[in-house]
Formats: structure tokens, sequence, C-alpha cells
């Protein structure tokens, strides 16, 4: 799964006489191997991924194309399978060989809790709005990792641009990419945040101006 978003991720737009194909892949993630949260440890990795495409031939919905979208299986650890990490933030845990799995479960997406849609606003002549609501579907008390990142999306004389407006939680780790460009890099551990950053409201946020792809 990962390879295959990455290869997504990567590709550049596709420019034709007509318009461009302009890909994009969001990837939330937790970077440690496991994660104490509230007394108890779950897997890290891959948690959210939804990709998809623009056509700047196209307008309104039927320039929009998801092509895939899931929520990563979430897996409960026994905490007594997990060490710490010298060097790491308390939460961030590693387990001991094969770590004793004692619940799984994966959240299914649907147009509530994980989509791409059709947005514009200002000067964008097109652009998309991901939302993203993933809950841990193990404990009923823990806060769901939310999302919602608004990309316009416009040709000027040197080529295609792009304006960002993203707010998320503090945790776990943030990446888009639109094109072969990553417009959003945020990494939990460098801002000092932990799980307990999935708290209510997106505090987190960061904006750009008109910008080349």
């Amino acid at each position: 799964m990962a390879s295959s978003f990455l290869a997504l991720a990567s590709s550049p737009s596709t420019l034709t006489a007509q318009g461009s194909i302009v890909p994009f892949a969001l990837r939330i993630y937790i970077p440690a191997p496991a994660v104490r949260f509230f007394g108890r440890a779950f897997n890290g990795g891959n948690k959210v991924q939804i990709s998809g495409s623009i056509d700047m031939s196209q307008t309104g919905g039927a320039a929009i194309e998801v092509r895939s979208r899931n929520f990563g299986q979430t897996l409960e650890y026994d905490l007594s399978s997990l060490n710490d990490v010298d060097g790491k933030p308390d939460w961030w845990k590693q387990p001991k060989g094969s770590p004793l799995t004692i619940g799984s479960g994966t959240q299914v997406p649907t147009n509530e809790n994980l989509s791409a849609e059709w947005k514009t606003w200002g000067q964008a002549s097109h652009g998309f709005l991901l939302k993203v609501s993933g809950e841990n579907p193990l404990p009923a008390f823990a806060p769901a990792i939310d999302a919602q990142i608004h990309v316009g999306l416009r040709f000027a004389e040197d080529g295609l641009h792009y304006k960002l407006d993203a707010m998320h939680d503090g945790f776990p780790n943030f990446e888009l990419h639109v094109g072969s460009r990553c417009v959003l890099d945020y990494d939990c551990v460098a801002s000092g945040e932990g799980p307990l950053a999935l708290g209510p409201g997106m505090d987190k946020r960061k904006t750009t101006d008109w910008t080349k792809l």
C-alpha cells in the first residue's frame, strides 16, 4: 500500500492541449511502530489514505475523480509486549518481537468520514476539499483524526499554480502531494505533539498564497 501511494504521490501533472490531469494523494500516519494512549497501546503506520485527480479541462463534479480511499487496520497490543524507545517521546513504543495483539478493527470509509469533493474559492478556477474524520474503531472514548484540506488550482503564464488552506489535528503526521509536489508535510514529533493533540478542534493550520506546482 505504501509503495502504491508513493508512486501516485510522485506522479507529475499530465499536461495536454485540452488541460491537465492533476493527481493528489493524502496520507495520514503514525510515525512510531506502536503508540501508547490512555493506558492502552495500538499499532502505528498508515491510518488514512485518499487519492484522486482533478481534470483541468472539466469543471464541477465531473472534474474530480477519487481513485482510492481507505482507513488502515487498527491493532491493539498488550502493553507488556512493548518497550520504550530512548530519545523518543513517551508515547512512542517499540514491539518486543511480535507483539501480543488483543484486538483489531478497521473503520469503513464513507462520504461522511473520508471524502474528496469539488470546491473552489477566490481566484481558483478548480479546486477540491478533503474531509477526514478517522475514528479508532476499538476504544469508544478515542477522539477521531480530523482534517479539512482545501486546495485551489489555476493556470498562470508560467504554468499551474496551487493555493492551500489546511486545518488538522496536531497528531499524527499529515502528508499531501498535489502533482509531483508535497504541499503539506506535518511532523507531529517535530511539533512537540502526541496523541493528546487528537482532542477537540483542529488546532493546526497551514495556508499558502498562490505557488507554482
